[in-house]
């Protein structure tokens, strides 16, 4: 596996980060280095857009039965992914910047053909 990318992010107060996935790569995650306690963590999205045509009504929310899942992210933890996985970060309302590392992975065999890391393109 080849690192293909990594960046920081600094979150503002009331800032989110819109949906998203990181194409051309395999695995992407993020290490979350300060955040405070109540602020939003990661929406993950399934990515079967058949689960809209037909759903059940459900009484009680599981995780057996939602679409999308909100992962809390705290200090010190990271969260690895598939790249296609679509997700975003929600506008939080506390107090305190959300600062986090992010990056992408590729099979070492790919990563200069598929990887390339958006500002070498150019």
């Amino acid at each position: 596996m080849k690192n293909s990318g990594c960046w920081t992010n600094v979150i503002a107060p009331g800032s989110s980060h819109a949906q998203h996935l990181r194409r051309n790569n395999f695995l992407s995650g993020v290490y979350r280095v300060r955040a405070p306690v109540e602020a939003d963590g990661l929406i993950g999205y399934d990515p079967r857009p058949q689960r809209l045509v037909m759903t059940p009504s459900a009484h009680t929310t599981t995780p057996e039965n939602c679409g999308d899942v909100a992962l809390p992210i705290k200090e010190g933890r990271m969260f690895v992914c598939p790249s296609w996985l679509l997700h975003s970060v929600g506008a939080t309302q506390v107090d305190g910047e959300r600062f986090s590392v992010s990056f992408n992975g590729m099979f070492s065999c790919s990563a200069d053909e598929f990887a390339v890391s958006q500002w070498k393109r150019n």
